[in-house]
């Protein structure tokens, strides 16, 4: 039977993407089992190969202050920064550059991969420090809001608006949907049950860059033509953990992954 194999939410490219790069036709479903069990298998093997997530999540990290007015997150690229401590401190998010005029008042901004204090600095300390962020790129599909439903921090839906809502604490939702604000990180009460929506992000999210969409679809097409699995391998990365790749992918194919993987020195 085909058209059993759910997509996972951290696949990294769509069925159809696919099948138009090995040309089946959209209406040939006689592999899609295959092909999907293979997106979603490569998607978790190609994040574990370059040791980092890119599908848009929410993370929260504590860290050593350096004494520095800048922090490079962990993880890549950023799209929004909620919240940010020092000793216990919350710093407000100021709109504009990164670095303003003088006497513009103190708090902080972002680019792509760093958080960038304005009047502060990330003082000296052991896990002094704290940020609260989402990064990384549009998945295939942000769900709508759903009345009453339970959501949990970090729960990502799309509004009316079309913008993305992420749960800032969790809760269930109303019988009928909120007023949403077009007010980037502007809170939105949800319901009775303490659900609190943040706007996170003004309209979708960006799309998984193209060269590395083109990887992953290489990869699939390849263990698709080697369904017998021969040339896989198995290797550690880190810290115990491991991922499966196949001995033969192109040069090419590799340098990509290579330009996304953590340690390569080229973040994106």
């Amino acid at each position: 039977m085909t058209g059993s194999v759910i997509p996972a939410a951290t696949d990294l490219v769509a069925l159809n993407q696919v099948k138009r790069y090995i040309g089946l036709q959209g209406d040939d479903s006689a592999s899609d089992d295959i092909l999907q069990s293979l997106i979603s298998s490569v998607s978790v093997s190609v994040e574990q190969y370059c040791q980092r997530p890119f599908i848009l999540q929410t993370f929260n990290e504590a860290f050593n202050g350096n004494g520095h007015d800048r922090y490079v997150t962990k993880n890549f690229p950023l799209l929004w920064v909620p919240q940010v401590y020092i000793n216990g401190q919350q710093i407000n998010a100021t709109p504009g550059p990164a670095n303003p005029p003088i006497g513009q008042p103190g708090g902080y901004t972002w680019d792509d991969i760093s958080v960038y204090l304005i009047g502060y600095e990330f003082s000296k300390g052991y896990q002094n420090c704290y940020v609260q962020y989402a990064a990384g790129y549009g998945t295939l599909s942000i769900p709508a809001w759903q009345a009453n439903h339970l959501y949990s921090i970090g729960n990502l839906i799309t509004d009316t608006n079309g913008n993305v809502q992420l749960a800032s604490f969790a809760g269930t939702s109303g019988a009928t949907q909120p007023t949403w604000p077009t007010i980037p990180l502007t809170q939105t009460v949800d319901g009775t049950g303490g659900l609190i929506w943040i706007l996170a992000y003004q309209g979708s999210p960006p799309p998984l860059p193209l060269d590395l969409a083109q990887a992953v679809c290489d990869v699939v097409a390849l263990k698709y033509q080697e369904k017998s699995r021969i040339g896989l391998k198995e290797i550690n990365i880190t810290e115990g953990a491991s991922t499966q790749y196949l001995d033969d992918i192109p040069k090419a194919t590799m340098r990509v992954l290579n330009l996304y993987r953590r340690t390569s020195g080229l973040w994106r």
